[in-house]
């Protein structure tokens, strides 16, 4: 479930993918994740990425909150630059629920 449409940019640098909570742009080589504004009661989120729309998924990362409503970003270095991913994040409670998911967003091959 996503809360608002995916939109691309129609420039070719940077390519940046995003809904208002949760994006992912190409940013110096690197894949730039960000998330803002989580669910109350979010004490965890999990990105998680696939080549294909409806899985399966690979964790890449979680990160422990607490989360204020400011934006977060976090910059990697990684192999699948140069291919499209699929990107999603779950938003979870301390009981593990999940509240909510952003996502699945298509990051293009870097130069696409």
């Amino acid at each position: 479930q996503t809360t608002s449409t995916p939109t691309q940019s129609t420039s070719t640098v940077p390519d940046i993918v995003h809904t208002e909570n949760f994006w992912v742009e190409h940013v110096n080589q690197r894949i730039e994740i960000g998330w803002q504004n989580m669910p109350s009661g979010t004490d965890k989120i999990v990105v998680s990425r696939s080549a294909v729309s409806t899985g399966p998924w690979t964790k890449l990362f979680e990160q422990q909150g607490p989360f204020e409503n400011k934006p977060y970003v976090i910059r990697l270095l990684d192999e699948t630059i140069n291919s499209p991913r699929y990107y999603k994040l779950e938003a979870l409670s301390s009981s593990g629920a999940t509240l909510q998911t952003f996502g699945p967003l298509l990051l293009p091959a870097l130069g696409q």
